[in-house]
């Protein structure tokens, strides 16, 4: 519809690029625009639009016009706009004739809307101390306009944290005082804004009270690419690694202060990376062209060096779009994964640097990530595990831990964390899961304890997730119960079907030994019970409709379902049942991958789980198909699922293991939010980093050695 539209209109931008023939195009109606700077501002407007479409030529044309216009006699207004359009179209290509054109102005911006766009010019193509030079001196009432947001963003990349904050709260008390032109959402932008850099100042304040090493014995590089990214990180464990005597070094600037080691072959990838997911201009000249970097949007493909990250693109697709059946054609959907595959060239590029320069830095190196199953996050624990060792070039990963879980939401705070390194479990998908082997050794350890454990999970098993709030069961839950109870008394079998909300399913890949993924899961899974004895039910996932969970999803589980449903199939809503209710008539669970498999277990109820993972990321006992044909004789009860004999106790002790701090740690330190419900601004728990740093934490160091053990 989009490109439709585009093309419709096309007409009627075209004299744009001609003023010469505007006069006798019988179909422009509109006045030619009596300044330059007006006309640059249409042409940036139609050049805005053909880059978010891919229109390669239509971009070309009309960088040549801007070009050709700011050269005009009566051109030179325009140089602000063309600028800061040709920085944004291509910063890395259009740097040089960028940096001309603002170069031999004949005066600096005077208006708002000129220092925006030189401002913004400057934020992309880094010329962040000739945008300081020139601000500073700026009158108050210029610094207090909304140009004073975008020259906040240039003072974070520069480190000046508390000078940002300070202007963007200056831009702020001028909106409030000119209630004529009050903007509420601005308004609320810049108080989130302000927030935020007055933590990144305190964060950077608290950060250097523990001096980065000369030195050091190892090295850890991190990735947060924005503030909200940061806060996410486990700061006091990566104060306490320097502690240790190893450095770490932020690889994207303005995020934190860039503490040098005196080691160059290290402190060379210092803020490499500037926000715009670009290198720095330095970084361009001093590493090396990576090769072999294959990305199509309207494909939905990437790869880098034989790694596939067609997958990780497919759940950032899903991600965005809140939808499981992705469409790459949308315009939207190419700009975000579009700006994902300048984050992953420029990632891969650093990460292939580093690797080619070990031998130089030294010293063990150490990539600490969040996001493991997003870009460019994974890029790096598929590196390494392709590439790196367990002891020299390893990546680990940093989560919230398995709270919510137990906390069931009450909670927005994390006050959990767990550190795995990855290269060394390459089998598990996250640090907030067990390894199995450690489960297993832990379990046979403690079966002498297996009662107590069983007496201490029983409340979580029955916590009320679906029915929550609930008084009275509903009349079609009443129906659905009747033709259960009626189908099980004239000899059927019931199976459960459990469903997931449909994106962000946080692993490296998808599948199983016997379906591609989720669609063919439940579509496999319907089919297979047609014309049995089986009575299939499907239960949704309660929190499809917590938006604090799901974050608005535009398709849901039922979407994903393409057969017709045959009569032996019912699906239960939302918030009929919860899972202690369920095992009061269900023989069989069926699970692609869930914690429900852990609660059906602790309940005695026998279960398929389907994908790759599910046995890995919970391994109690249950029966994982060997095919297709295999799952469906089991779903149709014409093979027994046969379960480990301690099904209950292993689960039991799963629970009892992950809600203690086997996983993960007590770690509170810093605001970070647990859902996807926003909690802004964040905030430093000064009691606990006055303790810290007077007294230390053991949970600290515990987290900091599995960081690099």
């Amino acid at each position: 519809a989009a490109n439709t539209c585009y093309d419709k209109i096309r007409p009627d931008w075209q004299y744009l690029l001609h003023p010469v023939n505007a006069r006798d195009a019988k179909s422009v109606k509109a006045e030619w625009p009596k300044s330059a700077r007006r006309l640059a501002e249409q042409i940036r407007a139609v050049l805005t639009v053909a880059r978010a479409l891919g229109r390669s030529d239509d971009v070309a044309l009309l960088q040549n016009s801007l070009i050709e216009l700011v050269h005009s006699p009566n051109g030179g207004d325009a140089v602000w706009v063309v600028a800061f359009a040709l920085a944004e179209t291509d910063p890395v290509g259009n740097y040089q004739i960028s940096k001309e054109l603002v170069l031999s102005s004949k005066s600096m911006p005077k208006t708002n809307s000129d220092m925006k766009n030189f401002l913004n010019w400057a934020s992309l193509t880094q010329e962040y101390q000739r945008a300081f030079d020139f601000f500073t001196d700026q009158s108050l009432r210029l610094k207090q306009s909304t140009a004073g947001l975008i020259f906040a963003n240039i003072l974070q990349r520069m480190g000046r944290f508390e000078e940002a904050a300070e202007t963007v709260r200056g831009v702020q008390a001028a909106m409030l005082s000119r209630s004529y032109n009050f903007c509420p959402h601005t308004s609320w932008a810049a108080v989130r804004r302000a927030g935020e850099l007055k933590f990144a100042a305190e964060t950077a304040e608290i950060y250097s009270q523990v001096p980065q090493p000369g030195s050091p014995k190892g090295v850890v590089f991190i990735l947060p690419r924005t503030l909200e990214q940061m806060r996410r990180t486990p700061l006091v464990v990566m104060m306490e690694l320097k502690r240790m005597g190893w450095a770490v070094i932020p690889l994207v600037e303005g995020l934190l202060p860039l503490e040098k080691t005196g080691n160059g072959s290290i402190d060379r990838y210092l803020g490499c990376m500037t926000p715009n997911r670009q290198l720095t201009h330095q970084s361009r000249e001093n590493f090396a062209t990576i090769e072999e970097f294959e990305f199509d949007a309207e494909t939905g493909s990437m790869s880098w060096q034989g790694i596939d990250l067609s997958y990780t693109l497919w759940e950032e697709a899903a991600i965005n779009r809140r939808i499981y059946n992705v469409d790459y054609t949308c315009p939207a959907l190419k700009i975000s994964l579009g700006n994902l595959a300048l984050w992953a060239r420029s990632a891969a590029t650093v990460l292939n640097d580093i690797h080619k320069s070990a031998d130089d830095i030294g010293v063990p190196v150490g990539f600490q990530i969040q996001l493991i199953s997003r870009l460019p996050d994974a890029m790096f624990r598929f590196y390494c595990e392709q590439f790196g060792d367990l002891e020299n070039f390893f990546c680990t990963h940093a989560a919230n831990g398995y709270q919510n879980y137990f906390t069931n939401f009450t909670t927005n705070i994390s006050t959990k964390c767990a550190i795995r390194n990855m290269t060394r479990y390459p089998e598990t998908r996250s640090g907030s899961f067990p390894v199995p082997d450690e489960f297993e050794a832990y379990y046979q350890s403690n079966k002498h304890s297996v009662q107590h454990m069983l007496t201490e999970s029983e409340g979580v098993t029955r916590t009320q997730r679906s029915t929550e709030g609930r008084k009275e069961l509903p009349a079609a839950a009443k129906q659905a119960l009747k033709q259960i109870n009626e189908w099980r008394e004239n000899g059927g079998r019931v199976a459960c079907a459990f469903g997931r909300v449909i994106c962000d399913s946080g692993v490296p890949y998808d599948g199983g030994p016997a379906h591609r993924d989720l669609k063919d899961w439940i579509n496999h899974t319907i089919d297979s019970v047609r014309n049995s004895n089986t009575l299939l039910l499907i239960k949704l996932h309660p929190h499809e409709f917590n938006e604090e969970i799901a974050s608005f999803l535009n398709e849901y589980f039922t979407d994903l379902i393409e057969v017709d449903l045959p009569d032996n199939v019912i699906i239960l809503g939302h918030r009929w049942f919860d899972i202690h209710q369920l095992s009061e008539f269900v023989d069989l669970g069926l699970i692609y991958n869930s914690t429900t498999s852990v609660e059906l277990g602790s309940l005695g109820i026998p279960s398929v789980l389907c994908s790759h993972f599910a046995p890995v990321d919970f391994p109690v006992g249950h029966i994982q198909p060997k095919n297709k044909q295999h799952y469906r004789q089991l779903i149709r009860f014409e093979k027994e699922a046969s379960v480990a004999s301690d099904l209950k106790e292993r689960s039991a002790c799963w629970i009892y293991y992950m809600n203690g701090e086997k996983v993960s740690v007590d770690y509170r330190y810093h605001a970070r939010q647990i859902t996807n419900l926003e909690v802004y601004p964040s905030w430093w728990f000064q009691e606990d980093i006055d303790t810290y740093l007077t007294d230390g934490d053991p949970k600290v160091s515990e987290l900091a050695r599995r960081v690099i053990s």
